[in-house]
């Protein structure tokens, strides 16, 4: 096991305006902004019992806002494979084998990864 993990957080220009403006005025220098970060995340943890977080809330129109477009992603693509195998059946060529859909499997791969990071 590592001694360290690493952690991404994607910040968007309209919805964080506010954490980027405070991430950016961070220095430049080495780890300073690795520090920062920290030294927030500890300071949000200070007024928890145990410096652990307590019932964490989620904000839902957020969590939709980030799941829904590779979820309509995922479905529009599995809604075209299906029907591009329909076309080809009803066309009278059901003896064809399709190749297996590898770039749907890699999808499901990462939409299941998303959905679990």
């Amino acid at each position: 096991m590592s001694a360290e993990e690493k952690i991404v957080i994607r910040l968007y220009t309209q919805r964080d305006a506010d954490l980027l403006t405070w991430f950016r005025a961070i220095p430049a220098g080495h780890g300073a902004k690795s520090i920062a970060v920290k030294s927030a995340l500890r300071k949000g943890l200070a007024g928890t019992e145990n410096k652990e977080p307590v019932g964490l809330q989620l904000d839902a129109e957020m969590l939709l806002e980030t799941l829904l477009p590779p979820l309509r992603r995922l479905v529009e693509n599995v809604i075209r494979s299906e029907l591009a195998k329909v076309q080809l059946a009803s066309a009278g060529e059901q003896d064809i084998d399709l190749p297996e859909d590898d770039a749907m499997d890699d999808q499901l791969d990462a939409l299941g990864a998303e959905l679990m990071s």
